[in-house]
């Protein structure tokens, strides 16, 4: 059984030294067991990075669930209305979680004016998640 109840929470993307607050959509379906399943992509998506950046970005999970296990990272050049499998380009390193934060690997070596989609895959609860965000590299 699903059913459609509204959520407040949010989760927290650090870029650079600030950090943004990303809120999941504002209706979450619940789930049967009584957990909460939000949108898959957060609100504030419009991420710039410098193509000379190198940076660690971190979720927080807690829209989806606690204590994330079985991450995952891919990022997807989806510059030309394709989706390109670039994590091995982009992605350096392997994430990790502390409580509810996950640490992503490090994205760096963007292509000038492309945009990309980053998935993070986890599990919590029994179910699998994986919400996303869009980066744009620029000069």
């Amino acid at each position: 059984m699903l059913s459609l109840a509204p959520r407040s929470t949010s989760l927290t993307l650090w870029d650079r030294a600030t950090a943004l607050t990303l809120a999941p959509r504002t209706v979450s379906l619940t789930l049967e067991d009584g957990g909460y399943m939000t949108s898959r992509q957060v609100l504030e998506t419009d991420i710039r990075q410098g193509l000379d950046e190198s940076i660690p970005y971190t979720l927080t999970t807690t829209p989806w669930g606690s204590s994330p296990t079985s991450i995952a990272v891919t990022a997807w050049d989806i510059t030309y209305g394709e989706m390109t499998n670039v994590s091995s380009t982009v992605l350096t390193g392997t994430p990790a979680a502390v409580g509810d934060v996950i640490t992503l690997p490090v994205m760096a070596g963007l292509t000038e004016n492309h945009a990309y989609r980053v998935e993070v895959k986890f599990t919590s609860g029994g179910h699998i998640f994986e919400p996303y965000f869009i980066v744009f590299a620029e000069r």
